[in-house]
């Protein structure tokens, strides 16, 4: 009996090129993005979404 695993968001979503351009024409920034890369920023990304707060942010009126 095989087990089929259901395709992960990391799975379906596949960046190859990134850009980053500075406004008013100061510059632009363009690179591919290679395995290790990718796998580093949906592990930073999983580890900032899944964050939990442990210190209450008290709110002064």
């Amino acid at each position: 009996m095989r087990d089929y695993a259901l395709p992960t968001l990391r799975d379906r979503v596949s960046l190859k090129n990134g850009s980053v351009s500075l406004p008013f024409g100061i510059g632009s920034l363009a690179w591919e993005v290679d395995p290790t890369e990718r796998k580093v920023a949906w592990s930073l990304y999983v580890e900032l979404v899944t964050r939990i707060a442990v210190q209450p942010l008290e709110v002064k009126l």
